[in-house]
């Protein structure tokens, strides 16, 4: 089965190519776009013919269909959305947010695509000397029993742990204890989890409206 990941970086990059106003593209600017071999290539442009997302042009350029082109839109959505999340919201490097969003472009859903979307807009404000935007409050300054919205983690360093513990930005959170040294116990996907108070004062959150 043909990847769907690479199916989706040829229609983008065709899109991309295409956005200065001219309608089809050589196959040699793919290929050196692309930076994959000219039998994979010419695969997944018959891939693509058959689902009619590409066609053919008579000179031999390459063109995305009327249907390939929404399809390569959503992928570029995706892309920008997830970089601009990354950069604004996580303080993560330009460049390696850029390879990041395209690693997972082709595996986020259009619903969390929309939930990182209405962050990032919801979040639009000052920025702090950091570069990383002022919004939201400090979990380690919230009170026990509060019911919270993750907006951002602080440290990128930090990100893959909490992840995995399930602080995902978007997700509903309630403070169940805060502790005499300051820890807290928090209640996130049905589960109680202990953070320290370096860890919570990461986390930015705000009270659902």
């Amino acid at each position: 089965m043909m990847n769907e990941g690479k199916k989706e970086d040829l229609m983008e990059e065709v899109y991309l190519l295409t956005r200065n106003g001219t309608s089809s593209i050589p196959v040699s600017c793919l290929l050196s776009h692309l930076k994959i071999p000219c039998a994979e290539l010419e695969e997944l442009i018959a891939v693509l013919r058959a689902e009619n997302a590409l066609c053919r042009e008579p000179c031999g350029e390459i063109a995305l269909t009327a249907c390939g082109r929404i399809l390569a839109e959503q992928v570029v959505k995706k892309h920008q959305i997830l970089e601009h999340f990354f950069v604004e919201m996580l303080g993560v490097d330009p460049h390696e947010a850029a390879k990041e969003a395209c690693r997972l472009e082709h595996h986020i859903s259009d619903e969390l695509t929309g939930r990182l979307s209405d962050l990032v807009n919801r979040s639009a404000g000052k920025k702090g000397p950091d570069g990383i935007m002022e919004t939201g409050i400090s979990l380690l300054d919230c009170r026990e029993g509060d019911s919270l919205v993750i907006l951002r983690i602080d440290h990128p360093g930090k990100l893959h742990r909490l992840m995995d513990l399930g602080f995902l930005p978007g997700e509903r959170i309630v403070i169940k204890r805060k502790l005499r040294n300051r820890a807290l116990v928090v209640a996130v996907k049905g589960c109680d989890i202990a953070l320290s108070p370096d860890i919570a004062s990461l986390i930015r959150v705000e009270k659902p409206a």
